[in-house]
């Protein structure tokens, strides 16, 4: 698996890239291609913030396909059982910086209205 997540690392778009160095930028600290393992199943996210719990999936054109939405959307539920917070980009979005910021607005507002839900 460790082979297979150096060649991930390697053939990252530029998408990707770009996601990282505005968490960089941001100083917020990520883990690229964070690998996860269920009883039956084995696969990387593409961006993970640990102390986020959050991953991030930087969506290509084949991701709109029917088939790798269905995927997708396997993946996603799996992430959440394991505790873990989804968000998709789209390829686009990931080089604007703004588009970044509001994924991780959202995602930390999300997370306030559900701890103040709780008192």
């Amino acid at each position: 698996m460790a082979n297979y997540r150096n060649e991930l690392l390697n053939k990252s778009t530029s998408a990707e890239k770009s996601v990282c160095r505005i968490l960089s930028a941001l100083n917020v600290q990520y883990i690229r291609q964070y690998p996860v393992r269920t009883a039956r199943k084995s696969f990387y996210i593409d961006i993970y913030i640990p102390t986020l719990k959050l991953a991030i999936e930087v969506d290509g054109k084949y991701h709109f396909t029917e088939n790798q939405k269905r995927l997708d959307s396997n993946r996603s539920a799996c992430l959440r059982r394991l505790g873990m917070h989804i968000y998709r980009i789209n390829n686009s979005n990931a080089y604007s910086t703004n588009k970044v910021k509001k994924l991780l607005i959202r995602y930390q507002n999300k997370e306030k209205a559900k701890k103040n839900a709780n008192f």
